[in-house]
């Protein structure tokens, strides 16, 4: 049984989803070639949502205040 590959880091995934999607725009690939990549961009996607996720989850969890962690909400930046 082959293991699944390892998970890039986020800044890896998203500069591969980058290139992915200029490839996509400029529409000179395949249908088969836009399609498998399509599918990995949506890979990469969701990689990168659960990377977010997962350091949305740290700060609220290690926000200290008066020496103390306290659990605080995390209001992303618009």
């Amino acid at each position: 049984m082959e293991a699944a590959p390892a998970a890039p880091d986020f800044e890896a995934a998203l500069a591969e989803l980058e290139a992915l999607v200029e490839q996509l725009e400029r529409g000179e690939l395949s249908l088969e070639h836009s399609l498998r990549d399509f599918e990995r961009g949506v890979q990469l996607a969701r990689s990168c949502q659960l990377a977010l996720k997962s350091a949305e989850l740290k700060v609220q969890q290690l926000v200290e205040q008066n020496g103390q962690l306290r659990l605080e909400g995390f209001e992303p930046a618009e």
